[in-house]
């Protein structure tokens, strides 16, 4: 990862998968990807770690992954997030 470059991590929510990871900050400490990524049809998630949601299995693994826009249905910053259930984490 450059020095430059501010990441942050995340937990990422599709429909179907649970996912961990870092993503990208602008200047003002938004993710960029969703404040600052333009017309983009997809978001970029470094250091990936992708859960299914249905039974918790681990399925991939990535340095680097893209989602479409549509299939992200919620993004919380992990220092945010209270807890997470231990039989979906």
């Amino acid at each position: 990862m450059p020095e430059a470059e501010n990441r942050e991590k995340i937990m990422l929510l599709t429909e179907e998968l649970r996912v961990f990871g870092e993503m990208r900050l602008g200047p003002d400490g938004a993710i960029w990807d969703f404040k600052h990524g333009g017309s983009s049809e997809f978001v970029t998630v470094y250091d990936v770690q992708c859960f299914r949601k249905s039974d918790g299995k681990r399925v991939y693994d990535a340095v680097r992954a893209e989602f479409s826009r549509r299939a992200v249905t919620a993004v919380f910053r992990q220092s945010e997030i209270a807890f997470l259930r231990k039989d979906n984490a």
